[in-house]
């Protein structure tokens, strides 16, 4: 059953979502005149990269795959991708999902059908990469390095299971061997978190407003050349996604 509470939540994703179209059309207007809007055209510019974040705290470290672009994102979680395409996301060898690209993803996106946090294997892979943060301070970003990324990939791992079975010998295994290789700092030695640590996490990410700062790269088109968004402030809690400042 959707709470009252889940429904805010739904109106601040929407206020977000909403906000970010806005972004993009005043971008496309940008696009338009900078290729001179005239009728012939003659050279053809190569399909937009376009730039996004993925988020559950900014994730530095995940692969990320499309049918034109990879890589890993970076420490602000910045991926590439082309308008329309899907893009995968991994920790090593372990796939969290798959989903189309845009501006903001994060793991409920990755997971079809589910509504928000409290879906089984959306907690799963949030309780996962919020275990694996390097320094433990998930208010500074979620941060995955090599040496973490390459030990995941030995490690069986099922975010479809139920939240109980989630937390089995082979997740306690792997943190037990990055705990020995001392792979953590800040919290250690480092546990998988609980279900319910993980979902108010997510939930405190969504809810905050966002920084004008953290959206100078929100969804930067380079084709030849860059072109960089100014900042806008909107209020997440504001279900029509009204733009604050410009």
């Amino acid at each position: 059953m959707i709470t009252s509470h889940n429904k805010k939540r739904l109106s601040a994703l929407s206020a977000y979502r909403i906000a970010k179209n806005i972004l993009l059309f005043l971008l496309a207007i940008t696009l338009l005149t900078a290729c001179g809007g005239g009728g012939g055209g003659g050279e053809g510019g190569g399909t937009s990269v376009n730039t996004g974040t993925f988020i559950d705290s900014p994730v530095q470290g995940l692969d990320y795959l499309t049918v034109t672009q990879s890589g890993t994102t970076d420490d602000q979680g910045i991926f590439r991708c082309e308008a329309g395409e899907e893009i995968t996301f991994s920790i090593g060898d372990v796939v969290l999902g798959t989903t189309l690209c845009k501006s903001i993803i994060t793991p409920l996106d990755l997971v079809p059908g589910a509504v928000d946090e409290t879906d089984p294997t959306v907690t799963n892979i949030l309780r996962f990469l919020q275990s694996l943060d390097e320094n433990g301070d998930l208010d500074d970003a979620i941060q995955i390095t090599p040496q973490i990324a390459s030990e995941v990939s030995d490690c069986p791992v099922n975010f479809d299971a139920s939240v109980e079975d989630f937390d089995n010998q082979d997740i306690a295994d792997l943190f037990d061997t990055l705990n020995g290789q001392g792979a953590f700092t800040g919290v250690t030695p480092r546990v998988l978190r609980s279900p319910e640590e993980a979902q108010e996490h997510f939930r405190l990410v969504l809810e905050e407003p966002l920084d004008p700062e953290d959206l100078t790269a929100l969804f930067t088109v380079i084709p030849e050349t860059v072109i960089v968004l100014e900042p806008v402030a909107f209020d997440a809690s504001d279900s029509t996604g009204t733009i604050n400042e410009y």
